[in-house]
């Protein structure tokens, strides 16, 4: 094992564990080695490990973490005095005798301390804090968890039985709200509307009964005024000038232009309407004013401008403003009743959400963050909760602390408030230790906000300090990852940024290149447009289509021997798993470019997460699933001949199918040979297996489909099937374990599979920034960079009560953008422009050695060149590289393009030899033979058993068919057998009837 790496002065500090820390590590910084270093140091000095509790944000974190502690502890038992020594001097710790001594029975220790060493993600401790005080928490003792796939399911079923009761209750307003939002934004988006309005369940119920939301909104939009929207919009245009509106329409008349006759036309024929009807042609009136769709004021408003007559140019504006009043009234009324509509479907599907899960005794992800929140800080029982847990908690370490939101910080306060109350029963100093960085905080979705990083650091700091505690507060800034090149240009985007656009007020630390002299490159490659080259008549596939094979082309050249990619900071050649190729969200080039990868025989390990039903290995599953639950439907058995479980052709398809006399299945069957053979065997398993049993039998038995699957679609089918039997197992687990219902239950809910991104494969990587966290790799590939960044949710979230529970308000698009939905969109928007620029923070930051930069340009109306928008991340990059003056030079696969670079030349330091993918080892035969049946002997019967020849068994009944006259005979022996236990018992009368009545 590798020694340790001798900890810096700063990271020394972080790592002391006399003393609360606050540590802000930049990318590449370390984190991970101080946080595990301040474990090990606080092992060392004493701390119990059952005392310790370390939470992070991902599984993959707390699994990295708690595996580098472990193996260093392990490593530590067998270590020479000379090595151990290194290793403790590295972390700062004492190195006498009696400290190697300690050292050495740590793993025990750790091992043997009940409960071990806590390292989990804070959901999972919030699970097991509910499942300790259930009672305290209102949940049921031993809660079942909703995984996402049951949560969706739930959420399916309560739509589909919400509808049904309103149906049957005569419920019409809410089948109208459901049938509104349905038409408006489609089946699709109301799912994910339903699963946002179901997410705040409580902060809906705390609005109160539906009939009021329309009054609440109002009060909170700032509309004044009672009634009906008729009756409010009928007031307010009762306040309109209408002597003036006639002055002004008279005045149109008079005027020659196209334009202003129709206008006078349309307020003279308004004006005449009744009160009602002037309500309902409120539009005709308001654009007279206003452009219809853009709610904005012609521009000339009449005939000559500012130059025209004083008076009436007077009186148009200030027509228009009480024209501009009574649009914008009405725009709020249509919020209103956009809002008011998304909150009573909430509300109702919510409330029935809730009951299903208290039914259940089921509780989902967002309620086990809420209810432990809840559990620690309501009066009366947070009080002895937290007087449990002060015994089990001497140091808290909370890791990705800029992704941790407002709910689990709740948590970490109020675990950490006895740390700082002053002296305890325990004489004992207690520490929390902090590490996180708020330039990576890109999981705004789950709540995170850099801000909120910030403010909890000072509120711990004044914590510490009024408790006359050590503190210290750390800043890690020296890279140990990245090349200067890449620092450089890091450093070039954030300064041309500025630290604002990030979000924090604090100005943003330039990066430290630990490896310095090392060469490498930031390069961008010029952004793929439509081919305008192209005849009309040809077909010409779409820029990202286009970007991908030209990405798979330049891989391909990289790997190939006479056009290597030379890595000269590591002094060989690139080779597949070097390269990451992320994107900023998976859409319509992740899919073209896994295919172009395997066209160009490079291996690929695929998306790093896609639906469980679109991998073409799952697909064949499902085929074989069909064919074996109904060999009569054609389409399943074509499937399933043309898929690599059989493979054959499309010519051969047709030779056996065209004119054939009847099922495709009897005339495979007639043909007989070893197709017929492997799909009898297939039918045959399906008569008596369980879905687990069957598939495993065919992938992994004589059949060998698991080696035919990946022969074909190579091995990043592998995932795919190991998620199809992950998804039979968890079916059998809840389910009646047949077939036809794991079929229906595999089709009919989306899940998404999600690959280990460190999973030991020689392949190219391929995912989302998001996906990447932690990650790194001597190439980078920012293949999606030209996006311009979203535009946001079509919902804002508002506190409507001011009792800390905003809730959901949609509003239906840009129309719905007003007061202080408007102020709140505009307030969202600009935290979605600092989170994509967090994100391009991170990509940059994941490359060791090489950064390539690529994109393709949207398609655009007219003859108008495509251009990069400024608001990209190419566009950034290429300002900082033209700051830093980068190089320009052809390239062949990039059709002679210019591409440019910012590089530095330096020597390398050779790589220590990798270890082989453990997929790269041959299986012994062994493995593809299946075990032979193991022959058990027959269990002798008990005394008692063989007693029951004794038994004066009941006569047969006439016409008694022999089911019945086993089930009589077996009822008297088992109640013959009063000393056995009832199973016991049912055995000993079943072997019984088995020797003495075997007709039976």
């Amino acid at each position: 094992m590798r020694p340790l790496a001798a900890l810096r002065a700063e990271q020394a500090d972080a790592a002391a564990p006399a003393d609360s820390a606050w540590v802000s590590a930049s990318a590449g910084t370390g984190k991970t080695q101080v946080l595990s270093a301040r474990v090990l140091r606080l092992l060392l000095d004493g701390a119990a490990a059952d005392r310790i509790l370390c939470l992070t944000f991902t599984k993959a974190g707390a699994a990295e973490m708690q595996g580098r502690i472990f193996a260093r502890l392990a490593h530590w038992v067998r270590a020479s005095d000379a090595e151990l020594r290194a290793d403790l001097l590295a972390i700062r710790a004492d190195t006498d005798a009696a400290s190697l001594i300690r050292a050495r029975t740590l793993f025990a220790h750790t091992l043997d301390a009940r409960g071990g060493l806590s390292v989990q993600t804070l959901h999972a401790y919030a699970q097991s804090l509910l499942a300790s005080f259930p009672l305290e928490a209102g949940v049921a003792p031993g809660f079942a968890t909703l995984a996402d796939r049951d949560a969706q399911a739930l959420r399916a079923r309560v739509l589909t039985e919400s509808i049904e009761d309103a149906a049957r209750e005569g419920d019409t307003r809410f089948l109208d709200d459901v049938g509104r939002i349905s038409v408006d934004k489609g089946e699709s988006s109301f799912d994910r509307i339903a699963g946002v309005l179901i997410g705040h369940a409580d902060a809906l119920a705390a609005l109160g009964p539906p009939m009021g939301f329309e009054p609440k909104l109002r009060r909170a939009f700032g509309i004044t005024g009672d009634g009906t929207r008729a009756e409010i919009l009928a007031a307010a245009i009762a306040d309109l000038d209408h002597a003036g509106l006639r002055r002004l329409a008279q005045a149109y008349l008079r005027f020659s232009q196209v334009t202003y006759p129709p206008r006078g036309d349309t307020l003279l024929w308004w004006l005449d309407l009744d009160a009602a009807a002037q309500v309902a042609h409120l539009t005709d009136l308001c654009c007279v004013f206003h452009k219809k769709d853009k709610f904005e004021r012609f521009v000339t408003l009449v005939p000559g401008g500012r130059s025209a007559d004083p008076a009436l140019v007077a009186l148009a504006d200030r027509l228009c403003e009480q024209i501009d009043g009574l649009v914008e009234l009405r725009r709020l009324l249509d919020a209103v009743d956009t809002a008011a509509r998304h909150l009573r479907v909430g509300a109702r599907l919510a409330s029935a959400y809730v009951r299903h899960k208290r039914r259940a005794g089921a509780i989902d992800y967002d309620d086990m963050i809420a209810r432990a929140a809840a559990l620690l800080t309501q009066p009366g029982i947070a009080e002895w909760v937290r007087f449990k847990l002060d015994a089990r908690i001497d140091h808290l370490l909370v890791d990705e602390a800029q992704d941790t939101n407002a709910s689990q910080w709740r948590i970490v306060e109020a675990l950490t408030d006895e740390f700082f109350a002053g002296s305890g029963a325990r004489e004992i100093v207690r520490t929390l230790f902090v590490v996180g960085d708020f330039k990576q905080a890109i999981f705004s979705f789950q709540g995170s906000d850099p801000r909120v990083f910030d403010d909890r650091r000072e509120y711990f700091r004044e914590k510490t300090h009024a408790a006359g505690l050590g503190w210290q507060g750390v800043d890690l800034a020296e890279s140990f990852r990245s090349v200067p090149a890449v620092l450089e240009v890091v450093a070039q985007v954030v300064e041309d940024l500025g630290h604002a656009a990030f979000g924090t007020p604090h100005p943003i630390p330039v990066p430290l290149a630990n490896r310095a002299g090392r060469s490498g490159a930031v390069t961008l490659w010029p952004p793929l447009a439509e081919d305008s080259d192209a005849p009309d008549d040809a077909f010409v596939p779409a820029p990202p289509i286009r970007l991908a094979h030209r990405i798979a082309a330049q891989i391909a050249a990289w790997l190939t021997p006479a056009t290597a990619l030379h890595l000269p900071a590591r002094c060989r050649n690139a080779r597949p798993e070097d390269i990451l190729v992320l994107v900023s969200r998976r859409g319509d080039i992740v899919a073209p470019l896994v295919a172009a990868l395997h066209s160009h025989g490079v291996p690929v390990a695929g998306a790093d997460r896609l639906r469980l039903t679109e991998p073409l290995a799952v697909q064949d599953c499902l085929a074989l699933l069909r064919f074996a639950l109904q060999p009569g439907d054609d389409l399943a058995c074509a499937c399933l001949l043309t898929s690599p479980f059989i493979g054959l052709d499309q010519a051969a398809l047709f030779d056996l199918a065209f004119r054939r006399p009847g099922s495709l299945w009897e005339q495979v069957r007639r043909g007989g040979g070893q197709v017929a053979d492997w799909l009898g065997q297939v039918l045959a398993l399906a008569d008596f297996s369980a879905p687990y049993e069957f598939l495993e039998t065919i992938l992994s038995g004589p059949l060998a489909g698991r080696s035919r699957l990946l022969a074909r679609l190579g091995e990043e089918a592998r995932d795919a099937v190991q998620a199809v039997l992950a998804q039979a197992l968890a079916f059998e687990a809840a389910n009646a374990p047949t077939l036809q219902g794991f079929l229906a239950w595999l089709e009919g809910q989306d899940t998404d599979i999600k690959r280990d991104p460190d999973a030991p494969l020689d392949a190219v990587r391929i995912m989302t920034v998001h996906g990447a966290k932690g990650l790194q790799a001597p190439i980078v590939i920012l293949a999606d960079a030209t996006r311009a960044p979203g535009r946001g949710d079509d919902h804002v979230m508002l506190d409507l009560e001011r009792n800390d529970q905003p809730v959901p308000i949609f509003h239906g698009g840009a129309a719905g953008k007003v007061g202080r939905i408007a102020v709140e969109a505009a307030a969202a928007e600009a935290a979605a422009r600092e989170e994509h620029w967090r994100l391009l923070y991170v990509a940059l930051t994941r490359a060791e050695d090489l950064m390539f930069v690529g994109g393709a340009l949207p398609r655009t109306r007219g003859e108008a060149p495509p251009e990069v928008p400024d608001d990209s991340w190419y566009a950034r990059v290429a300002q900082g590289i033209d700051t830093l003056g980068g190089e320009s030079e052809p390239d062949a696969v990039w059709s002679s393009a210019v591409v440019h670079r910012a590089c530095l030349d330096g020597e390398g330091v050779a790589d220590t030899p990798r270890a082989a993918s453990a997929l790269a080892t041959p299986l012994p035969d062994w493995t593809r033979i299946p075990a032979p049946v193991e022959a058990r002997p027959p269990r002798p019967l008990s005394p008692s058993a063989i007693a029951a020849d004794d038994v004066a068994l009941p006569p047969p009944t006439p016409g008694m068919q022999a089911a019945a006259r086993r089930g009589q005979l077996l009822h008297a022996l088992f109640e013959h057998l009063p000393d056995l236990a009832p199973a016991e018992r049912a055995d000993a009368a079943a072997r019984w009837l088995a020797v003495r009545a075997p007709d039976l």
